[in-house]
């Protein structure tokens, strides 16, 4: 929805890895990135609400970060 709105074309990739009880679920894109001084856990948006209040019943945490696009980490034990 964001990501590519300046741009024809783009790359998603997904990954989840699990190493000794602990899982990562990575989602990054290669779009416009985060706005300059962007804070998730200030957004008022349902989506990043959602993701995050689902990570902290997990245990886990949740971080946005700008890498050739944008590149969202959910991290928890299980």
């Amino acid at each position: 929805k964001y990501a590519f709105k300046e741009k024809e074309t783009g790359r998603l990739m997904i990954s989840i890895e699990k190493d000794n009880g602990h899982v990562t679920l990575t989602v990054q894109d290669n779009g416009t990135g985060l706005p300059e001084g962007f804070d998730a856990g200030a957004s008022e948006g349902f989506g990043l609400m959602l993701v995050t209040m689902i990570s902290k019943q997990l245990g886990g945490s949740f971080t946005m970060k700008n890498d050739n696009g944008t590149r969202c980490i959910v991290e928890f034990n299980v």
